[in-house]
């Protein structure tokens, strides 16, 4: 006979009863989740605090906090699913002392405080920097992009409006006059309409009332907009996002990763499609950072060639607080373009005559009298070769086929661009630019994997902002309880 292990059965009768602090481990992560909570001043960091003037009483916000915190931490995102976590597991019923708030109270609180959980995330890192965890020596700047809550059936493109709103005009005239029909019917030839068909035509106007309700709103967005192409319906914050080959209506998440322990020291999230005009407002968010901690020594902070920016780039060159690197493009793009053509970096710059020299020395004279942006903004002079000398070239195929001959747009502050880029190949740049992937993909892989964290659950701008913060807090929290004794930080906590 297979003997199996024996289990306890469902009705049986135990002289002494289990208390919930009897339940759960003195190791326990939810034992810091609630030592560092309650030591929070959860008016400072601006919580909604409710009066309780009529009606019963409310929940305290640290108890909503720490069913959020719990959540997060062990992919739990959904308002429900946090609702029936609070019934059923021993370590949330210990965490909340056994409150159950339902699904709307525990999702209004994530609504109604987008500030307060970006300033959670904010006090967090004040308490890494506390406990010798974080030095702002070494930054790294990435984004990544995370689907909106708006899905593809929800987004009117530009090229797409009129036909949509012919379409819902058809259908609302279809089911008007079947309305009109149904009451002839029975006016005057007495048969009586069941009130199932009356009722169903009713909530299909309905809901094509409200697709035209859309429809109105993207022509005026887009009218407005006229740069944009896309309007999102149900999240009208979010853009069209180009990410692994798949277009879908998200955001542009961004993070800045300490290098001591790769922990996240700043988020923002927009919805600019590209890198390339965040660099500047990422050195912002870090010097704000280093003040916060007072920290005066200067920081390098590193990126990748999608945020290379001319004006952001060399004004944080000779900056005290950060020094930028940048990579100007992968080494493989610039190697195939230099086999295919001559890039402008095989001209020089010839400073008595002030022009450029092509690589068969011939001339390129500036043809413009004032600068003119380009589509970055940046400012350039226009050269331009000799045209007869450019038709007689023997390598003319592999450098243009412009039949006015060779021209350079080169940007009014290429002397410290190539200052710039002599830095770059320096030993010390090139261990940063290495150094950057190895940083910052780590929290972000485990943000997205770990976490589950591959679309946003609020809309709006600052909904979603708030909710990728604390996000960056929970990732912050998981990775330093990793990196530290629960006993050291609960002593920490307490204070």
């Amino acid at each position: 006979m297979i003997e199996y292990k024996a289990s306890t059965p469902r009705d049986q009768i135990y002289l002494f009863q289990h208390s919930l602090e009897e339940l759960i481990e003195l190791d326990n992560v939810v034992r810091f989740i609630d030592a560092y909570v309650e030591s929070l001043d959860m008016g400072k960091m601006g919580f909604r605090m409710h009066e309780n003037r009529k009606g019963a009483p409310a929940y305290r916000p640290q108890a909503k906090l720490k069913i959020y915190i719990y959540g997060y931490l062990n992919r739990i995102r959904s308002s429900r699913l946090l609702e029936t976590e609070c019934g059923r597991n021993r370590e949330m019923m210990w965490l909340v002392e056994e409150l159950r708030p339902d699904f709307k109270t525990i999702a209004d609180f994530r609504k109604d405080n987008p500030e307060a959980l970006r300033n959670v995330f904010k006090e967090f890192v004040l308490f890494c920097h506390k406990m010798g965890l974080i030095s702002m020596k070494l930054l790294a700047v990435d984004g990544t992009k995370l689907r909106a809550q708006n899905g593809h059936g929800k987004v009117y493109r530009r090229e797409k409006i009129a036909e949509i709103e012919r379409a819902v005009e058809r259908g609302l005239w279809r089911y008007f006059e079947e309305m009109e029909e149904l009451d002839r019917r029975q006016d005057h030839e007495g048969i009586q309409i069941r009130k199932e068909k009356v009722v169903e035509l009713t909530k299909r106007i309905q809901k094509l009332t409200r697709k035209q309700q859309k429809v109105n709103a993207a022509k005026k967005f887009l009218e407005k907009h006229p740069q944009e192409n896309a309007y999102s319906g149900s999240d009208p914050d979010s853009r069209l996002q180009k990410d692994k080959g798949m277009v879908q209506p998200g955001y542009n998440a961004q993070s800045i990763v300490e290098g001591k322990n790769k922990l996240i020291v700043a988020a923002d999230v927009c919805n600019q499609q590209t890198d390339k005009k965040l660099l500047g407002a990422m050195v912002e968010q870090a010097i704000e950072v280093k003040k916060a901690l007072g920290i005066e020594e200067k920081s390098d902070m590193v990126a990748d060639a999608g945020y290379f920016n001319e004006t952001d780039v060399l004004a944080n060159q000779q900056e005290q607080a950060i020094r930028v690197t940048v990579p100007l493009a992968a080494e493989g793009e610039r190697e195939g373009t230099k086999n295919k053509v001559f890039g402008q970096d095989m001209f020089r710059y010839d400073q008595v005559q002030e022009t450029w020299v092509c690589p068969l020395g011939r001339q390129l004279r500036r043809i413009i009298l004032e600068p003119v942006a380009d589509k970055n903004g940046r400012l350039t002079w226009k050269y331009q070769a000799n045209q007869e000398e450019c038709a007689a070239c023997p390598e003319r195929s592999c450098c243009t086929k412009g039949s006015r001959g060779r021209m350079l747009r080169v940007s009014v502050r290429h002397v410290e661009l190539k200052e710039y880029f002599e830095q770059l190949d320096s030993q010390e740049r090139k261990a940063l630019i290495r150094k950057r992937k190895e940083l910052v993909e780590h929290p972000f892989g485990t943000i997205k994997r770990t976490f589950g964290f591959g679309h946003f659950l609020q809309r709006g701008l600052e909904a979603v902002r708030a909710e990728f913060q604390f996000s960056c807090f929970i990732y912050d929290l998981k990775r330093v309880l990793n990196l530290l004794p629960l006993g050291t930080l609960m002593a920490a906590v307490r204070r």
